[in-house]
C-alpha cells in the first residue's frame, strides 16, 4: 500500500451537540491521508471518540491493503 494512501487519526476534540442529536458530551474527528479527510462526531469522552477513530483508521487501512471489504 502506497504511504500516502494510508490514513491516520489527525485531530479528535470536543465538539457542540448536533442538531436534533442525544445530548452529552460530543466530539469531532478527522480521519485523513494526502488525499482525502474523513470528518464525524461521535457521543463519548476525548479519549473514546480517539479509541474509536483509531479503530476506524485500522479498518479504513486494512481494507485498504487487502482490496476487500472487513464487512
Amino acid at each position: 500500500m502506497n504511504t500516502a494512501d494510508v490514513f491516520h487519526v489527525e485531530t479528535v476534540e470536543t465538539s457542540s451537540t448536533p442538531r436534533g442529536a442525544t445530548p452529552g458530551e460530543w466530539c469531532r474527528y478527522v480521519l485523513a491521508n494526502e488525499h482525502s479527510r474523513i470528518v464525524g462526531r461521535c457521543l463519548g469522552t476525548v479519549r473514546q471518540t480517539r479509541r474509536n477513530a483509531e479503530r476506524l483508521v485500522k479498518q479504513l487501512n486494512d481494507r485498504q491493503s487487502s482490496g476487500k471489504s472487513p464487512w
